[in-house]
């Protein structure tokens, strides 16, 4: 897991996407297979009967959105609307179209049609952070009429209608929510002093490829800690999101919780948090989320969690502070990006744009995204040997992973 984590956020201006489905499900529970990359949930589908395509599976989403609009231009569908949509900086306004009545299939599950919007631009770039071709969003207006049981160890989504639903067994802990435009948020409390604990709502947003991001100043007490690291988090909707990586003494929801989490911090203002459709403080993410067996019912503002094997295993974070995007047509060829000041690879003289040739005897034909970040994730001590490019330049780096906070 690297420091420069990207992650999806979005906020639809007075948008209203209604589902409408062609059949109804014959069994009660639909199967959804699902395979997990760099701490995504990533879905296959065929849009418009056609093309067969990779979505991210966000819970965090209202509305499903094709990030790339050539996608949209090749199967020739037809726009009838504009919206504007609120970056995931809360400041930066840019625009999607609107196609209705497209035809979904999934695995498992009869074809349903709906409206979704289709990205102007492609502000994600999902390509260069997980080095695996992406080519939208789903969104839970799709979900609205179901149960959604989310197995992270068989990779399955489960499916249930509503009305079929039944209780899960009595090591499921049920925690009620709040549902607000189809997405849900839970009350959380956050320690960051001897004697603070805060009690906030997060979204739980399983487009977030992070534990954790506290958005500071939406409330009075939440401020940047002095012991932070500055660095990019990553890429939302309209850019790269500036902000801060810390550690907060304890962070838990319901009868859960987690010591010396290592947390994001993104910098809102009072303003920008007066523009969010929901009032909330932060943001619950897959690396967190994964560690439970979750079921959310959205009808009655409930989740359940029940925690899986990892539950208690240690978070593994980046030790190097370094991300490396992924570029290229095949997206082999993998960049630094700006090493983070004082860690091991800024003081092995390792620099942004730099590329990666070798790294612990592999070379690039034999490396992704995944190998990278999970070798630069090993022990601390461990020892990292890389071979880099440099305009023209071969070089040899060398440097210990150690803990940067």
């Amino acid at each position: 897991m690297n420091h420069h984590i990207k992650y999806i956020l979005f906020f639809l201006l007075g948008i209203n996407l209604p589902v409408v489905f062609a059949n109804e499900i014959v069994d009660n529970v639909v199967n959804i297979p699902f395979e997990t990359y760099n701490d995504f949930i990533i879905v296959d589908l065929i849009l418009a009967e056609k093309l067969p395509l990779k979505f991210i599976f966000d819970t965090g989403a209202e509305s499903t959105i094709i990030t790339k609009r050539e996608i949209a231009e090749v199967l020739g569908l037809q726009y009838d609307k504009r919206f504007r949509i609120l970056g995931a900086d809360l400041t930066e306004i840019m625009y999607a179209r609107r196609v209705k009545n497209v035809s979904i299939l999934l695995d498992g599950m009869n074809t349903s049609r709906q409206n979704i919007l289709v990205l102007e631009d492609d502000y994600f770039n999902f390509e260069e952070f997980l080095g695996l071709g992406i080519h939208g969003i789903m969104g839970m207006d799709m979900f609205e009429n179901y149960v959604i049981e989310i197995n992270y160890q068989r990779k399955f989504l489960t499916l249930t209608p509503k009305e079929h639903f039944k209780k899960p067994s009595k090591k499921f802990v049920k925690i009620p929510i709040t549902v607000s435009k189809n997405k849900p948020y839970i009350d959380t409390k956050l320690v960051i002093s001897r004697d603070t604990t805060l009690d906030l709502v997060f979204l739980i947003d399983t487009g977030a490829s992070i534990t954790a991001m506290i958005h500071n100043n939406t409330h009075p007490d939440l401020k940047i800690p002095d012991k932070s690291l500055e660095g990019n988090l990553g890429m939302g909707l309209g850019g790269k999101l500036e902000g801060y990586i810390s550690i907060v003494p304890s962070f838990g929801f319901g009868n859960f919780q987690f010591d010396e989490l290592l947390v994001n911090y993104m910098e809102v203002s009072e303003k920008q948090a007066e523009k969010k459709p929901m009032k909330y403080n932060g943001i619950i993410g897959n690396i967190l989320l994964s560690r439970f067996h979750i079921i959310i019912d959205f009808s009655n503002s409930f989740i359940y969690l029940k925690p899986t094997r990892k539950y208690n295993k240690a978070f593994e974070f980046d030790k190097s502070g370094i991300s490396v995007i992924a570029a290229g047509e095949r997206l082999n060829r993998f960049f630094i990006q700006k090493p983070v000041v004082d860690s091991p690879s800024d003081m092995a003289d390792i620099k942004r744009g730099d590329e990666i040739i070798r790294l612990n005897g592999r070379s690039w034909r034999f490396l992704n995204l995944s190998k990278i970040n999970s070798i630069l994730s090993k022990k601390e001590g461990k020892r990292i040997k890389m071979t880099i490019k440099r305009k023209e330049q071969q070089m040899k780096k060398e440097f210990y992973l150690r803990k940067i906070l």
